[in-house]
């Protein structure tokens, strides 16, 4: 496997987090981090545990009500030709961030979300300071 190497955005960012692990599944669980110094919060997530792809990434500011990574696969999944894909993020303070399953749900289907936590495996945690 070829080497992962750690995307730095542009200036005012800090790098706070990486996982250790990326290509491993993601359960729900709260990334404890000292975030006391920071406004915003930037996480970068791979698309799936076997796709190094980056979603786009998702800045959310501290204390507020949290965030959405989410991504829509277009392709022919489980006979339905697209699914979305989301994890929740419900908390971000100054002690860190707390990441909910990810799920992922045919979009013009009629069933309910499966779980998904090998899907928005979170990479990098980004702060910065306003």
């Amino acid at each position: 496997m070829a080497e992962q190497k750690i995307i730095r955005p542009s200036s005012g960012w800090e790098l706070l987090w990486t996982n250790p692990n990326p290509s491993a599944d993601f359960d729900a669980q709260t990334v404890s981090i000292d975030l006391s110094r920071y406004d915003l919060i930037m996480i970068l997530a791979r698309v799936s545990a076997d796709r190094m792809y980056l979603v786009p990434p998702t800045i959310i500011p501290k204390n507020s009500d949290g965030g959405i990574l989410s991504f829509t696969v277009f392709a022919n999944t489980n006979g339905w030709p697209h699914n979305l894909a989301q994890r929740m993020v419900s908390i971000v303070d100054d002690n860190g961030i707390t990441f909910d399953d990810a799920t992922q749900k045919p979009t013009n289907a009629t069933t309910s979300a499966i779980a998904g936590n090998d899907m928005l495996i979170p990479c990098y945690i980004y702060g910065q300071s306003l």
